[in-house]
């Protein structure tokens, strides 16, 4: 009944949409809906059938159960999970199934393995979703076992299609992991391996215990995360081949949070871009808003996400996504149309059924489509009728993909080390962590990092101005399988020489550059004239020569920039509120437009005019909402497609036909 191909699920051969909730998601030992005792299939039984009912076609639930190194081999029972995936199966609905807990070990004492801070003190058992040294070859070794084993044991249940590897995976958040001397190990052998030491130089190196005082260089700090991304990106990217090997029919994603583009993501190591890389799918967790003032991080998040997925050809799933029992019926549809409108193949809302209050629990009663005792959230009633909208444009939208803008804003996790590492040496890895455990959010993961605020300033300027801008890495320029031609430097401070290098090639190859420069009074860019991007360009024809390098000081602002390099625009919009937020979709047949209210008043956009290049579509248009089905004709206006949109209340799927 159901496959999966490219991450896009198929159901009867059908492509369609992924809509599902968590249920025993969960590997930690006090977090379930019904207690060990309880009757857990009884509830399954109902839980499950009620799923099917109000619309979804999915589940995710983990590979609860008992594994071992016995006999040269893995061996283990889960007879729960496997009943779950049973019932699952009876009432028509795909799984995807979280492979590992908090570890995989099983040859070696978990003391001997679990990651330590630079105190040589190792971590609390599940105080992070990585609890081992990832360096540890035995870790790893049991690691591929394990994955390898659990998609070859349950590649009985044809409705399984997804495996998860871990969950949400990263180290602890500032305490100054990891120091366990396999990852010491690594790291001296990845310094000479990469040029940066000799094997003298590493024999006694420790890694730093915190970030540069004053005068210090920042190199050590730099070259010490930086391995750790590609310790951790190396770690999940091969536990998805394992599972990939276990059983080839499924496909394999993992649950990053959006924390590479907040101020403190250096320590914790998640990389969005080496996701999309190596991972089947890119899976991540997405709470943030569709309101307010905190959209436009919102969209930053899913402009970058869309990036690195359309950079390898593949798509992104939300193995995680809101459900708290106090999310709204408003809330619900905003996400709705957020997520699927920016190119989700699919929404695993965390969770079904809330957490049984067994007074240990770390989530006791929080997220739920229904509450412990099955009662309805206040969100209940519009799933159903949001369900089925999504069933009604599924195909649509699982065979479209993003389209963006030919602007980039660079990404670089060079720069956001030499920033975390020069503006947080006052920070305590203890208080920080302290901080964390009891939600602080001054000292917690949003530390001081000017190269990530210009990033998300530059992005959120774009994006008023209507432009989804593309998010890059400096070594994607090369191949520009995005095709940028304008590319932001939100700081040419702090980037890799070599990341400066493949920019440079960029302008010389035909693209404009422009890197942002701070100022007391105004703030602007200026055009490949900083002093570590020194590409001598020419534009005569199309940047006007007051825009040159010749002019002293000259400082420009985003509209000047759009006006230099001659920005078309294929979609735009006017309203009333200025508060409809949107993403652009396209497959062969048409064009679907997912419109956002943004309005943190909830008012009614009542005047939402859509301009379109009168090149790409016919004037046939049709509103799609939970409750509306509106046929639009459009008007030719010059050469545009002018459609004037219904009311927009919480948000819409505007499908335009092609010409």
């Amino acid at each position: 009944m159901y496959s999966i191909k490219n991450g896009v699920l198929y159901k009867d051969g059908r492509p369609t949409i992924g809509m599902g909730a968590g249920y025993y998601a969960s590997f930690h030992r006090y977090k379930w809906p019904v207690p060990p005792d309880g009757d857990r299939v009884g509830e399954a039984e109902k839980d499950l059938a009620e799923m099917r009912e109000i619309g979804f076609n999915m589940i995710r639930t983990s590979a609860l159960g008992d594994f071992r190194w016995e006999d040269g081999q893995v061996k283990g029972e889960f007879p729960f999970a496997e009943k779950l995936c049973e019932i699952a199966d009876k009432n028509g609905l795909s799984v995807l199934l979280r492979s590992q807990g908090y570890s995989a070990v099983m040859r070696h004492k978990s003391e001997d393995v679990r990651i330590l801070n630079y105190n040589r003190e190792p971590i609390e058992f599940q105080k992070c979703f990585v609890s081992d040294c990832i360096n540890h070859p035995g870790v790893i070794e049991d690691n591929d076992a394990l994955t390898e084993f659990i998609a070859k044991h349950f590649s009985k249940y044809k409705n399984i299609v997804l495996h998860l590897m871990y969950n949400e995976p990263g180290y602890p958040y500032d305490t100054g992991y990891d120091f366990h001397p396999e990852s010491i190990r690594a790291y001296r052998k990845w310094l000479v391996d990469n040029g940066y030491r000799t094997e003298k130089e590493v024999e006694n190196l420790e890694p730093p215990h915190h970030r540069p005082n004053r005068g210090e260089s920042e190199e050590e700090w730099i070259l010490f995360h930086e391995f750790k991304f590609q310790a951790m990106s190396r770690f999940l990217c091969d536990s998805g081949r394992a599972s990939d090997r276990g059983n080839p029919n499924t496909e394999s994603l993992t649950c990053i949070m959006p924390l590479p583009l907040q101020e403190g993501g250096t320590t914790i190591g998640e990389d969005i871009f080496d996701m999309g890389d190596g991972m089947d799918i890119i899976g991540v967790t997405d709470y943030c808003p569709y309101i307010g003032l905190p959209v436009y991080f919102t969209y930053l998040y899913s402009d970058t996400l869309n990036s690195a997925a359309r950079m390898n050809g593949k798509h992104v799933w939300a193995a995680e996504c809101n459900a708290h029992t106090a999310v709204t019926i408003t809330e619900w549809q905003r996400e709705t149309y957020g997520l699927l409108g920016s190119g989700f193949k699919g929404l695993l809302y965390y969770q079904w059924r809330a957490d049984y209050d067994n007074g240990k629990g770390p989530e006791i009663g929080m997220f739920g489509i229904l509450h412990n005792d099955r009662t309805h959230s206040q969100k209940y009633d519009i799933i159903k009728g949001t369900n089925a909208l999504v069933d009604r444009v599924s195909e649509t939208l699982a065979t479209s993909d993003r389209i963006s803008s030919d602007v980039g804003i660079l990404y670089s996790r060079h720069a956001n080390a030499f920033f975390d590492a020069h503006e947080n040496g006052w920070i305590d890895p203890e208080v920080a962590w302290d901080a964390f455990e009891n939600f602080d959010p001054g000292t917690f993961v949003f530390k001081y990092n000017h190269n990530i605020d210009y990033l998300g300033m530059i992005h959120r300027e774009l994006r008023q101005r209507q432009i989804a801008p593309n998010i890059v890495r400096a070594s994607d320029l090369k191949e520009n399988k995005l095709g940028i031609k304008t590319l932001f430097v939100p700081s040419a401070t702090g980037l890799g020489a070599e990341e400066l290098d493949m920019i440079n090639e960029f302008a010389r190859n035909g693209g404009y550059v422009f890197s942002y420069q701070p100022q007391s009074r105004t703030n602007g860019f200026t055009l490949n004239c900083h002093s570590t991007l020194d590409c001598d360009i020419k534009r005569e024809k199309t940047i006007p020569k007051n825009l040159g390098r010749g002019v002293m000081g000259a400082i420009y602002s985003y509209d000047d920039v759009l006006y230099a390099t001659n920005y078309k625009y294929r979609f735009k919009i006017s309203s009333e509120l200025d508060k409809i937020m949107y993403d652009v979709l396209e497959n062969g047949r048409c064009y679907t437009v997912s419109f956002v209210n943004v309005d943190s008043f909830e008012r009614a956009e009542k005047s939402c005019v859509l301009s379109v290049d009168a090149s790409l579509v016919s004037d046939r248009a049709k509103f799609h909402t939970v409750t509306r089905e509106i046929e639009v004709t459009g008007e030719l206006v010059g050469d545009k497609m002018v459609f004037k949109v219904p009311e927009i209340h919480t948000g819409c799927f505007f499908m335009i036909d092609k010409k």
